[in-house]
């Protein structure tokens, strides 16, 4: 008589064994909780696919990664941007019991970019500038892909993103309003599209408003960081001297903040002799000095519309394609006053 043999199913304490951990680790690891660090969830999600662990009586548990490019400051916690497009997936991810790996990749550093393809089921992935080798990954890979973003040669993949032509427009009308007649905008560099579309919006407000180009001058800086608007704005100090009334329109809230910064050192008073707005709204716009006027963006929202997507072309959709924008609205504080 032939015996049939018992298949034991993998579970919680098999995981923590293999890994090292505690039982309870585990379980906080699968269902995304914050107290569990990276590191610590990836291994156990890793883990957990190769003994091949089930939830709720599906053959595989799900599993989806978010890569983050070039984060600020180096890290996903230092950068409010990404920290917050990373807690609208995982609060999503969360309810739908989908864990999710994430991988900090550095620009010049190929060997950062480390995606399991082996065990994931498709990828969220954003940041600037985007290397060319994950570009040639994003070019080759079947997985289920959403990008973050809009990235050059990367068109075809769909996409949830700022609506970055429209904010540098609410930029635009937000400096005609307070009746600045001179303009001077910061932006990263113009061969990424996110600062490309950022400045081809304001420039559209000003054309429209009929506020003359000649008046306008763009700064492109080598970076999009504190440094680089401190550097820039320092740069043109004798022109700030001797334009009063002028406006600086900075494609980033860390460009903004060096500006000030080097306004500051050269006791020039803003809003009074030049007028400051940023873009992205973050936090520290309500503690600088005075508050910074910004293009506030939303991205947790980001985050929680590129995990639907996903998991919609998981689930084999034809439907959740193209590129799908969030709009931006204006943050006031008080780096802006009327002329």
């Amino acid at each position: 008589m032939l015996r049939t043999r018992r298949v034991t199913s993998v579970t919680l304490r098999d995981i923590a064994s293999s890994v090292g951990v505690s039982v309870s680790t585990v379980s906080r690891a699968l269902s995304n909780n914050p107290r569990i660090s990276e590191h610590t969830r990836n291994t156990v999600i890793l883990m957990a696919k190769k003994l091949g662990y089930t939830l709720n009586e599906r053959k595989y548990l799900r599993t989806i990664a978010l890569v983050i490019i070039n984060p600020h400051k180096g890290s996903i916690e230092s950068d409010e941007f990404f920290n917050s497009v990373q807690k609208g997936i995982t609060d999503m991810s969360t309810n739908s019991g989908v864990p999710c790996l994430v991988n900090i990749v550095q620009p010049e550093n190929p060997a950062s970019f480390n995606v399991p393809t082996e065990i994931i089921d498709g990828i969220i992935i954003g940041g600037i500038p985007m290397p060319s080798f994950v570009k040639r990954f994003l070019q080759s890979t079947n997985l289920p892909t959403v990008m973050v973003g809009k990235y050059q040669d990367l068109e075809h993949l769909p996409s949830v993103n700022n609506d970055n032509v429209r904010g540098g427009y609410l930029a635009g009308l937000e400096i005609i309003h307070h009746g600045y007649r001179n303009v001077v905008i910061l932006s990263g560099p113009l061969k990424i599209c996110t600062f490309a579309d950022r400045v081809e919006g304001a420039m559209s407000a000003f054309r429209r408003n009929n506020l003359s180009i000649d008046k306008v001058r763009v700064i492109e800086c080598n970076d999009f960081d504190e440094k680089s608007g401190r550097q820039a704005v320092l740069a043109q100090k004798e022109y700030f001297r001797t334009n009063a009334g002028t406006a600086i329109f900075a494609t980033t809230d860390w460009l903004a903040k060096g500006a000030l910064d080097a306004l500051k050192t050269m006791r020039i008073a803003v809003p009074q002799q030049v007028g400051v707005i940023g873009f992205g709204g973050l936090r520290m716009c309500h503690y600088t000095t005075p508050p910074l006027t910004s293009v506030k963006l939303n991205p947790y929202l980001i985050g929680k519309i590129a995990f639907t997507m996903l998991s919609e072309l998981i689930a084999g959709s034809q439907e959740s394609g193209g590129t799908v924008f969030v709009e931006p609205t204006i943050l006031r504080g008080g780096t802006l006053c009327q002329q």
